[in-house]
């Protein structure tokens, strides 16, 4: 990013919404509210309450307080969140639908859906360790192949789809939060865009000038790296030729020499 763009930056004020001031205050009311459930459990179940359920509702209420307080000024102004917070938020959701559909279990029309699944889950953790023996082999074949193709790469980057490379690829520009509704960021991240053709048209036209350059520049480190090799193997072909000339020179004087390795020994 240019410095004209971080002095655009500079003049930018990022605002939080008033409504997630009002979702923030909910989600830690029923948080409070649900931790407060947890331990009155907990006090009239005492030992018998530890279970993994419960554990993993109460990581999920109290992280969720976490995540939606405000540590810093930044945080209170803006609404951003702190980098170990977006982590936490992570685990939080993905531990918050784990919990539902252990919920779930307990319905005696879908629980056997859900007991299904866990079987099911059980089953392929077996096969994994040697399933993992394939992913391991093949990752390994397709680098040797590809690591120094890079024509290759664009070839079957260049054959993909539209909208798969729109979902594989990151796009050079970055979207801020209040430049955009979140409505048209989902579009725009899986493909359906809303935008007029005069931005979508720009838009293409700067992503295609970056694809141009990045290819570019690709070519040309992989064409460095080919004289590169090229100059090596010579240099090992000359130095193995002179090596045999000096020995059949040495055979016919007949002196006696004798061989030193790369170690001096």
């Amino acid at each position: 990013m240019s410095l004209q763009n971080f002095s655009s930056l500079a003049y930018l004020r990022i605002t939080r919404p008033p409504w997630l001031v009002t979702v923030k205050w909910i989600v830690i009311s029923l948080a409070i509210v649900q931790l407060i459930k947890e331990l009155f459990q907990f006090i009239t179940r005492r030992l018998r309450y530890i279970t993994f359920d419960n554990g993993i509702e109460c990581f999920v209420y109290s992280s969720a307080i976490v995540i939606v307080v405000d540590l810093s000024p930044c945080s209170h102004h803006t609404g951003l969140r702190m980098n170990w917070q977006w982590s936490l938020a992570a685990i939080c959701a993905f531990s918050s639908w784990m919990n539902l559909l252990l919920l779930i279990r307990k319905l005696p029309k879908f629980g056997i859906y859900v007991v299904m699944f866990f079987d099911v889950l059980k089953t392929f953790s077996r096969f994994f360790l040697i399933f993992v023996l394939f992913i391991v082999a093949f990752s390994i074949a397709f680098y040797a192949v590809l690591q120094n193709r890079v024509d290759l790469v664009l070839q079957v980057e260049a054959s993909m789809p539209p909208y798969i490379r729109k979902l594989t690829h990151r796009s050079q520009y970055v979207t801020l939060p209040n430049e955009k509704s979140f409505w048209k960021r989902l579009c725009n991240r899986f493909g359906f865009d809303s935008s007029s053709e005069e931005e979508v048209d720009s838009e293409n036209k700067g992503e295609q000038e970056f694809i141009s350059e990045f290819r570019e520049e690709l070519r040309s480190q992989n064409a460095q790296l080919q004289m590169l090799q090229s100059n090596v193997d010579n240099m090992y072909e000359r130095q193995v030729r002179t090596e045999a000339m000096i020995r059949a020179v040495l055979k016919k004087l007949e002196i006696d020499f004798e061989e030193i390795d790369a170690g001096g020994k």
